[in-house]
């Protein structure tokens, strides 16, 4: 799945260009809020920062999606949950398939959902980010683990069993209203795929994988391991004067030193960690818009969220 600006965009970078820098933390803010754990997640915790800034009044509301979204080059209509138009595709009865779905948007988070009748049908999700769920002793399982939505940010996979059931009936692959904060995409209600079941002209014993591979994942025991070093970044952003794209600001906290500057691709890297070591990272996200974490090549194990509820426990490249 892919996004692309709309002509004359409703991105609510204009919605909101009223926007003050004064309701967004500055760097010395930032320290501040670090010394003085003050925030409780949703999991009783305190956490080392405060809740963000509410969202000002723009006085302008839509009902339509920021992006143009498209499935396997197939652009989706622009109307919520309309069928006409959308990509499909089909599916014998009784067969199971191995589905993936990537999100390869710039910045459009999917909320993933599968209904049949008007019916949510759990996802029987085997992976996310292409390495396979794993228990709390780091054994990878391959059975299926039903869940009833999985949010997808910008670069995040899921892979998932689909099996085929009545001829003639259908599934919807749906990703949901999901509130990406007032400087996000407007991000409603679409769907993304219709599988229609078909009948079967021969059904192919499938083997069952067995309940819990014998070997562990790789890295899976990192919840185990004494960490060498502790980070703490501050994700920020800032509106500029001269375009409607704001200014992008990742620091280390943990660093005394840092000084908080315009994040560029070709700078020298900020942080170099040694080959074989293990660190814990605390990512912060100060912006009033969900952004996604990503680190290209490398899984880590997810901990925990004072947020929205991603892959606990699990070796995942997205957040």
């Amino acid at each position: 799945m892919r996004d692309s600006h709309l002509n004359g965009g409703l991105k609510p970078d204009l919605r909101n260009a009223t926007l003050q820098r004064a309701t967004i933390p500055d760097f010395s803010d930032l320290w501040r809020q670090i010394g003085a754990a003050s925030f409780v997640g949703n999991d009783g915790r305190t956490y080392p920062f405060q809740k963000p800034a509410p969202c000002p009044g723009s006085g302008l509301q839509t009902n339509q999606n920021s992006k143009e979204l498209s499935v396997n080059g197939i652009r989706l209509p622009l109307t919520p949950i309309r069928i006409e138009g959308v990509p499909e595709t089909t599916i014998p009865a009784g067969e199971t398939q191995f589905w993936r779905l990537a999100n390869t948007a710039s910045d459009t988070v999917l909320d993933l959902e599968i209904f049949q009748g008007g019916n949510v049908v759990p996802m029987q999700v085997v992976s996310r980010d292409g390495v396979p769920l794993v228990q709390k002793n780091g054994h990878p399982t391959w059975q299926a683990v039903p869940m009833s939505h999985v949010i997808i940010a910008p670069a995040g996979r899921v892979e998932f069993y689909l099996t085929g059931t009545a001829p003639g009936s259908r599934f919807i692959i749906r990703t949901m209203k999901f509130d990406a904060g007032c400087l996000g995409d407007a991000e409603y209600t679409r769907d993304l795929i219709v599988v229609h079941v078909k009948p079967a002209k021969r059904l192919t014993p499938v083997r069952v994988p067995p309940s819990m591979d014998p070997v562990p994942a790789r890295f899976s025991d990192l919840g185990f391991a004494r960490p060498v070093a502790q980070r703490t970044f501050a994700f920020t952003e800032y509106p500029r004067k001269d375009s409607l794209e704001p200014d992008f600001y990742i620091t280390q906290m943990s660093d005394p030193n840092a000084v908080e500057t315009p994040f560029t691709m070709d700078e020298p890297p900020a942080v170099v960690v040694k080959n074989g070591t293990v660190e814990d990272w605390t990512i912060l996200n100060y912006t009033q818009e969900i952004h996604a974490f990503h680190i290209h090549q490398i899984h880590f194990l997810v901990l925990d969220s004072a947020g929205i509820a991603y892959g606990q426990g699990q070796l995942l490249d997205t957040i």
